[in-house]
């Protein structure tokens, strides 16, 4: 189930190039626009199609109707949903429908990692909210330029691209950031779900091969 723009296009993209690898049969394909909230044609369909699993991409505000939706149309497919869900306004909106739904994120709210659980409980404090995956990400990006600067100054944009560039196994909220030649990351993917109205630690994805990220 795939939000129709860039973001949910990308990522259907790479699910369905990446599927045949790992023996996954997409049984059928299903696009929303950003405005949906009523979803009873989609949750019709995918229940005809009784499907093992649903991969869904989009943010909380759709995803929370679209997940509720679903349960209350009888779909009880589990959920993989992404990084878009990683707030808690998403279980807020889909209440208890959000019950054991998956994630794929870059934020692990359990993780004993210090740079994780700094920013997590600076975060709580600071605003009395649990801190979500576009705060940590946001804090993970000012702290690698930062650390950019500190290094070779804010004087000479180049040498800052360079000193950017250079980042490697670099420990920050969202783990350790490294990038290649092209500027594009390599660090481990988190799986969060649901437990208990909460996100929680699932899994974490940190194979090599499944996250190199492209070199050309």
């Amino acid at each position: 189930l795939t939000l129709n723009n860039d973001f949910g296009q990308a990522l259907s993209t790479g699910f369905k190039e990446a599927a045949p690898r790992f023996g996954v049969q997409i049984a059928s394909e299903y696009s929303y626009a950003m405005a949906d909230r009523q979803f009873g044609s989609i949750v019709a369909s995918v229940k005809k199609d009784n499907p093992e699993v649903l991969y869904v991409s989009g943010y909380f505000f759709n995803g929370g109707p679209l997940v509720a939706q679903l349960r209350a149309g009888g779909v009880t497919a589990p959920i993989v949903g992404t990084e878009g869900f990683d707030t808690d306004k998403f279980i807020e909106i889909a209440k208890s429908a959000a019950e054991g739904v998956m994630i794929t994120t870059s934020l692990d709210r359990d993780s004993k990692d210090p740079e994780m659980r700094r920013f997590l409980d600076d975060y709580q404090k600071k605003f009395n909210v649990p801190g979500d995956m576009v705060a940590a990400a946001t804090h993970t990006a000012v702290r690698v330029v930062a650390e950019a600067i500190r290094k070779v100054g804010a004087d000479d944009a180049a040498k800052l691209r360079e000193a950017i560039a250079a980042t490697k196994d670099f420990p920050t909220a969202t783990g350790r950031i490294s990038f290649n030649s092209l500027g594009e990351i390599y660090k481990a993917a988190q799986i969060q779900i649901v437990k208990d109205g909460k996100f929680r630690h699932f899994a974490v994805i940190d194979d090599p091969v499944l996250l190199a990220p492209p070199t050309r």
